[in-house]
């Protein structure tokens, strides 16, 4: 799949158009996963190793409040923050599926929101 997804994008001349993001998921012995190698050595990809978001738990703080601020336009309701304890849970959640799980977190917040000013997690 990756053979296609990167024959696709020199074809279409993607790359020379628009900055392509990717994310691989990779071991901890590797660098850079075998697919992430491929678009490395096929279209001249720039590599950014990022931890993955449980290693990095106080960052949840910061990462909760741009995605509320992305999110909030497109609710019903506005959702200001999280409590304190919601926010612990968060940061001590081991997240293995990362990012996306996160995401799909806190667009759930507005499920156990309450009241108008403070989102609480279960």
């Amino acid at each position: 799949m990756a053979r296609e997804l990167i024959a696709a994008l020199q074809v279409m001349e993607v790359c020379r158009r628009n900055r392509v993001l990717f994310s691989s998921v990779r071991t901890a012995n590797e660098w850079i996963s075998p697919i992430g190698q491929e678009f490395v050595r096929e279209i001249d990809c720039v590599v950014v190793p990022l931890p993955p978001l449980r290693a990095r738990s106080d960052t949840v703080p910061s990462l909760v409040s741009i995605y509320l601020n992305r999110i909030n336009p497109a609710l019903d309701r506005q959702i200001a923050g999280i409590t304190p304890d919601g926010m612990q849970m968060l940061q001590e959640y081991r997240w293995p599926h990362n990012y996306t799980q996160f995401k799909g977190c806190c667009k759930s917040l507005r499920l156990w929101q309450r009241g108008q000013s403070s989102a609480q997690t279960r």
